[in-house]
Formats: C-alpha cells, structure tokens, sequence
C-alpha cells in the first residue's frame, strides 16, 4: 500500500510540475538596480472563465531549479515576453464612473505595459472585469513632462483626444476630421513622436 501511495504521489507531483509549467515564457525582468536577468516569466492564469493576473509576478531562471522567485512591482523595474514589455509605474486615481477619472504618476507602483515609448508614451493597463472575468484593459497617454496619464476615451474620442494633441495642429485636424479614430491610437502616437 506504501509503494501505491508513493508512485501515485511521484506521477502526481510529476504531472502538477508539467502542467503548471505552461503558463511560463521566455522572458526578462529588469532588477531595481537596471540589470536584466533572462530566464521564464509567468504573470497571468488565463482560463475560459475568471483569469486571474498576479500582483506578483513569477520568475524562473535555469539555474533556480523549481521554485520560482516572486517580484512585486516595487522589487523590480520591469519585465517582458514575446515582445511585450512591462514597468513598474505608480497610478493614483481620482474620480467615479459618473465623471472621468484623472490618473496621476505617483503613488502605488503597478505593472503596467508599455505599448509606445518615447516623448509620448502609450501605455496599457490590464485588469480584470468583475463582471465577466476576463482581462480587460485601458489605454493611457503619458507625456514625458507631464504628471498625469491621459485615458484614451472611447466616448468622445474626437473631442478629448483633438484637445490632447492641440499642440500638433496637424495632428488635431486628422482627429476633428475622423480621419484619425480610436482604432488609430497607435499611429497617432507614433506621428506625434514623430513631430515632437
């Protein structure tokens, strides 16, 4: 009976490793001190129904064996797979539903991805909908001397976003003129990049 619960406890274990496993890419995260480590990242749990994305995120090199090493985003600058990239940025928000919400570049330190960097960033928060479960995001705009992260709105899209890039007037006309809609937010900041 021993050897049955022995062997049942090794292919179960065994097995819990290999699946467990699968979540993890080849990736890098980016110390506090600006070194970059390579090795396995697993940041999210993605099922059918109610993903879960870690507060932590998991990091393996090959040299660690097992068990990986946990980061918060106050213990590491960054880190990325598969061409994505994320930082450790701080967001403080103000506001309700009723009223758009403003997002200042201060306070609690988040794992954000960074969809464009430069003078004008694009950035991308995930989180999960309470509603449905699955991850979700919004887009935020940063510029480089600004304290606020700007939400890319999806009602009133021409409106808010024509005054955010008031100051390229070529810009701003391509959005009052719909030439430039949402689905466009990735050409605009590489234009205004561009410009500035």
């Amino acid at each position: 009976m021993k050897k049955i619960a022995l062997i049942f406890f090794i292919v179960l274990s065994i097995s819990q490793s290999a699946f467990s496993q699968k979540d993890y890419r080849e990736g890098y995260i980016v110390t506090n001190k600006g070194d970059t480590l390579f090795g396995k990242v697993k940041d999210r749990k993605v099922r059918t129904f109610n993903s879960v994305l870690y507060d932590k995120i998991r990091f393996k090199q090959p040299k660690s064996g097992w068990f990986p090493k946990k980061y918060r985003p106050a213990e590491i600058l960054g880190y990325g797979y598969d061409d994505m990239h994320f930082r450790s940025l701080p967001f403080t928000s103000e506001g309700n539903l009723f009223r758009p919400t403003t997002t200042f570049a201060y306070g609690e330190l988040y794992f954000v991805k960074i969809v464009i960097d430069g003078r004008l960033s694009l950035i991308e928060s995930e989180y999960i909908d309470d509603e449905t479960g699955y991850i979700t995001s919004k887009l935020y705009l940063k510029k480089k001397d600004e304290m606020t992260y700007a939400l890319v709105p999806m009602i009133s899209f021409r409106k808010k976003m024509a005054e955010y890039f008031s100051d390229v007037d070529e810009i701003k006309e391509k959005i009052q003129s719909r030439e430039y809609r949402l689905r466009d937010i990735r050409e605009i900041v590489r234009e205004y990049n561009e410009q500035i």
